[in-house]
C-alpha cells in the first residue's frame, strides 16, 4: 500500500517540477486522461482521433479537450536551434530589425530630458517648479494640483494658473527651436 502513495508523491513531484510553466494537478488530471484515450484510439483504429471522438471518449467538453491538448506542448528554448546543422535560432527569427533599440531610446529620452531641464532654467522659479512637480521631472511620481498648492503655498486654482502660464511659455519658446530640433 505505501508503494502507491510513494508512487503519487512522486508524480506529483514530476508534475510540478518537471515543467517549465507549472500546471495545476487536476488538469494534468485531465491531461492524462485526456492522453490515454488518445493512446487507446490510435492502437485500435490506426488513425489520430478528432476533437470531438476525444471528447466522447473522455466525458469532457471539446474546450476541456482543446485545453488539455495545449498544455501537453513542450516549451521550445528561444535560443534552440531551428533544425540540425544550422546556426540560425528562434530569437533570429522572432527579432523585431524595425524596432528602435532601447539604447538609442534611452540617449534620446536623455537628450529630450535634457531639453526640458534647460526650458525650464528659462522660465521664473514658480513656473519651472510647479511644472517640474505636475510632470515629475526630476521626481519619483508627479503630483496633483492639490498637493502643488499645498507644498508652495497657494490654492489648487493657482497652481492651474501657474502651470497654464509655464506651459504657455514653453509652447512659444519650443516653436523657436523647431529649425533646430531633429
Amino acid at each position: 500500500y505505501a508503494v502507491w502513495w510513494i508512487r503519487q508523491s512522486i508524480l506529483q513531484a514530476i508534475n510540478d517540477k518537471g515543467r517549465k510553466i507549472r500546471i495545476p494537478s487536476n488538469q494534468q488530471a485531465v491531461s492524462t486522461k485526456v492522453q490515454r484515450a488518445w493512446n487507446s484510439f490510435l492502437q485500435e483504429f490506426e488513425r489520430a482521433p478528432s476533437i470531438a471522438e476525444l471528447a466522447d471518449l473522455t466525458g469532457f467538453s471539446e474546450d476541456k479537450v482543446r485545453q488539455s491538448l495545449a498544455n501537453r506542448q513542450r516549451c521550445t528554448s528561444i535560443d534552440a536551434h531551428i533544425k540540425e546543422g544550422e546556426d540560425t535560432t528562434l530569437a533570429q527569427l522572432l527579432e523585431d530589425e524595425e524596432t528602435v533599440s532601447p539604447d538609442h531610446e534611452l540617449v534620446v529620452n536623455e537628450s529630450q530630458q535634457e531639453m526640458v531641464r534647460s526650458l525650464l532654467a528659462n522660465l521664473p522659479p514658480n513656473e519651472a517648479t510647479v511644472l517640474s512637480l505636475y510632470y515629475g521631472i526630476d521626481q519619483k511620481h508627479p503630483l496633483s494640483l492639490s498637493d502643488i498648492g499645498n507644498q508652495i503655498g497657494v490654492s489648487r486654482e493657482r497652481a492651474r494658473q501657474i502651470k497654464d502660464k509655464g506651459l504657455r511659455k514653453l509652447r512659444i519658446r519650443s516653436r523657436d527651436l523647431d529649425p533646430i530640433l531633429p
